[in-house]
């Protein structure tokens, strides 16, 4: 369990660097700009492989039940995480519900976040998947207090939002065979 919580501290720290501290960072952009990319993106590949093994390692310490009917919820809260996510990587006036979400990776992570807290009752999984989504919530209050609005009202068309929802499909597709292929059974 202390390589799962090691794991998210460092993540969440790394992730939030430039947030919390915005003059620091422009003052590593004038003269270790690169160094400092290479050092948060190490910290977060470290941070990765901590989560990975401590939440694999973690004992099994039952917190709560969930009712099988929030577990099978669980799917649909990821199929539109994906379809959120992919949202980021899309020209903003592609895609109708694009304009609307200013954050759709953040957004994602939080329904990921809450559709596992909603299928797993474990100590490892409620401190996983809690950690992302107080990070998730902590770095859209960050990002709204730095910056302007990022919606727009342009005019979307209908064929990209079914081009789109072909690809979300697709990927939520690849992310059941990995959870299938790693032996969790992702519809319950």
């Amino acid at each position: 369990m202390g390589l799962l919580i090691v794991g998210l501290l460092i993540w969440i720290f790394a992730h939030l660097f430039k947030r919390v501290f915005p003059d620091l960072r422009l003052r590593t952009q004038d003269r270790h700009e690169k160094f400092a990319k290479v050092f948060l993106s190490l910290l977060i590949i470290i941070a990765t492989v901590l989560i990975v093994i401590g939440y694999r390692h973690a004992p099994n310490v039952i917190i709560y039940d969930p009712p099988t009917f929030l577990k099978h919820l669980t799917p649909m809260f990821m199929l539109v995480a994906v379809y959120i996510f992919g949202l980021s990587l899309v020209k903003r006036n592609k895609v109708w519900l694009a304009t609307k979400i200013g954050h759709p990776q953040l957004t994602s992570v939080k329904i990921w976040a809450l559709g596992h807290l909603c299928a797993n009752g474990d100590l490892a999984s409620l401190l996983l998947f809690s950690a992302f989504l107080v990070w998730a919530i902590i770095s859209v209050i960050f990002i709204n207090r730095s910056e302007e609005n990022l919606k727009t009202t342009e005019r979307v068309y209908a064929k990209y939002e079914i081009i789109y929802a072909l690809k979300a499909a697709i990927l939520f597709g690849l992310a059941v065979w990995v959870h299938t292929f790693l032996g969790v059974n992702p519809f319950g």
